[in-house]
């Protein structure tokens, strides 16, 4: 395999004395954050969707888990009346083994919830970092830029056994270059 080339742009930012790449380089940042904004604009779409809808899904999930808690309930019941159909019905609930389901989609619905405010965060970074072309200089915290930024390289950290714990200065908000 070869090498592979970094997107240009985004290799060799810094301007030479005199500034004479600044304006080509400032305006491939803002290209990047108008390309990021929108990047962010269209996956918060879909998981703002999701998110919204796994309450009313664990909810309704709920119900059907009370639904056969009648059922097996009122089996005993049913087996007085119809011996076949209770059969049928206890073999079929073993079969799907709703003892596990019971336990298992919820844990699978929390994992999902998890996933996506994790997805969110990384769209509330991209937000931030496609304000890159909003002003020269603005009010903002830098230890939630780099915070982000570290975000973005946990799986690259992880896979290279580097743990990261930063502590911050309660130096807060100030006047800080978007670059």
């Amino acid at each position: 395999m070869g090498k592979r080339n970094p997107p240009p742009g985004l290799v060799g930012s810094r301007s030479p004395p005199g500034g004479a790449s600044r304006s080509f380089t400032g305006k491939r940042w803002r290209r990047w954050a108008r390309l990021t904004a929108g990047l962010a604009h269209e996956i918060n779409n879909p998981v703002a969707f999701v998110l919204s809808n796994q309450t009313t899904l664990r909810r309704d999930f709920e119900d059907l888990l009370a639904l056969v808690g009648s059922v097996k309930r009122l089996t005993p019941e049913l087996a007085r009346v119809s011996p076949e159909t209770a059969a049928a019905l206890s073999s079929r609930m073993a079969e799907l083994d709703v003892e596990y389901l019971a336990t298992a989609i919820p844990a699978k619905l929390s994992a999902n919830v998890e996933g996506l405010e994790r997805v969110a965060g990384i769209v509330s970074d991209l937000k931030g970092f496609s304000r890159l072309d909003e002003a020269a200089l603005k009010e903002g915290d830098p230890a939630e830029g780099i915070a982000a930024g570290l975000r973005f390289l946990q799986p690259l950290l992880r896979s290279s056994g580097v743990k990261l714990k930063p502590t911050w200065n309660q130096a807060g908000c100030g006047a800080i270059w978007p670059r």
